[in-house]
């Protein structure tokens, strides 16, 4: 049962104490609709709830405001929530900022290895200075995906490391 329910079925609830139930969800309509419009204007039509949640990837040294444009992705549209495959969740003292969220995208097919795909969203690299770091993004934010098989033609021109164990002789 989710807590809502618990509410509504409880008259003796705190939030049902100084109002009635109809009293209640007609107001926290108001009060949505209200917040909606300022957010996102007075065309309803054009209201769409992946305007409104975002998500920064935050690299540690980001968390310093001048250093955030260079270290942290973001914010950019986080339509997931706790219920979706794009899972994404949100504090309550910030409802429209997902605090967690996908950090990885695989799918993996075993009868037919070369259709295996991946995605990080910060890129390859937690490096900053590196070619690598944010470049898989605009396919994560698109919901696209590379090729995982190293083999694949898409990957052909990517450099390949090779590591070898080393042996003691």
């Amino acid at each position: 049962m989710v807590p809502t329910d618990q509410i509504f079925r409880d008259s003796s609830s705190p939030w049902l104490r100084s109002r009635s139930r109809r009293s209640l969800v007609e107001h926290s309509i108001e009060e949505a609709w209200s917040e909606l419009k300022s957010r996102l204007g007075d065309r309803e039509e054009t209201w769409e709830w992946g305007k409104l949640p975002t998500m920064t990837l935050d690299h540690p040294l980001g968390r310093i405001g001048i250093l955030a444009p260079f270290f942290s992705v973001g914010p950019f549209p986080a339509p997931g929530d706790s219920t979706t495959v794009n899972s994404g969740f949100y504090s309550h003292s910030s409802p429209y900022q997902q605090v967690v969220g996908t950090s990885l995208r695989m799918v993996l097919s075993p009868g037919d290895w070369e259709q295996s795909r991946i995605i990080l969203p910060s890129g390859q690299s937690e490096n900053p200075l590196s070619d690598h770091y944010r470049d898989q993004f605009p396919k994560w934010s698109n919901g696209g995906s590379i090729p995982l098989n190293p083999r694949s033609e898409q990957t052909k021109d990517c450099p390949l490391l090779t590591l070898m164990p080393i042996t003691q002789g």
